[in-house]
């Protein structure tokens, strides 16, 4: 009976390939979960707040007006430069048929022109300074806090902070012998002890630089989150999958 003698080389790593891969045991130092946008809201102005339209804990679109200061003299520089434009257009249309003519020098009709033109800058620099004194929710999110009330003097200074928890970010902070492990776009489990619960999110990004005092380093993973159910600041485990 013949039989064909098998290489050592090819019969070890047939054995290693074959055999079941184990899972890597993560050594995570801290787990954290955390909105993926934190924005303190204000305007660059002075002003008395006139309006409030949001308040803590309120789930705001983005775009919406929040809040917005004392606009009276805003709107009635507005309406100001809006008739100096349609003045301004009106002397232009009657110059221009005198020009056709001849009765009307071409410079003349020059500066007509150019005096319809600043009155239209004019117009779009003033309600340019109008939405500065507006505050306008730059993404979809919830209140956690605000800062002023109705007739507070706002100094350049914060009315709310607004987070987006859809997604949030789970912030973990692992050992230095776990570097070249994770990878953008991997998946792992994130289980929440204090909801009893656990999901899964992907990887988006891995620090490339270690912290030499402490031989650590961070990963930050996505997790979705509809309707903002589940809260950011708990701490949370990672595992694989």
């Amino acid at each position: 009976m013949y039989c064909r003698k098998i290489p050592l080389t090819a019969w070890l790593f047939a054995l290693v390939f074959s055999a079941p891969v184990q899972s890597l045991e993560l050594s995570v130092l801290s787990c954290l979960l955390e909105p993926s946008l934190d924005a303190e809201l204000g305007v660059p102005v002075e002003g008395v707040l006139a309006k409030v339209n949001a308040d803590r804990a309120d789930k705001v679109e983005q775009g919406a007006i929040l809040a917005e200061l004392d606009l009276s003299v805003e709107l009635a520089m507005i309406a100001m430069q809006r008739a100096r434009e349609s003045y301004a257009s009106r002397r232009l249309e009657r110059i221009q048929e005198l020009q056709s003519g001849n009765l009307i020098p071409a410079q003349d009709v020059d500066d007509i022109r150019t005096e319809q033109q600043l009155a239209r800058l004019e117009l779009a620099v003033q309600q340019e300074q109008l939405k500065l004194r507006r505050v306008v929710s730059p993404f979809s999110g919830v209140i956690v806090e605000r800062y002023a009330d109705v007739g507070d003097l706002i100094q350049k200074s914060q009315i709310f902070r607004l987070v987006k928890l859809d997604p949030l970010y789970v912030e973990v902070v692992m050992t230095l012998d776990q570097f070249g492990y994770l990878k953008p776009g991997d998946r792992y489990r994130v289980h929440l002890q204090h909801l009893q619960t656990t999901h899964e999110a992907e990887v988006i990004t891995v620090d490339p630089i270690i912290d030499a005092g402490s031989s650590t380093f961070r990963v930050r993973l996505s997790l979705e989150n509809p309707d903002s159910r589940i809260p950011a600041g708990l701490s949370c485990t990672l595992e694989s999958l």
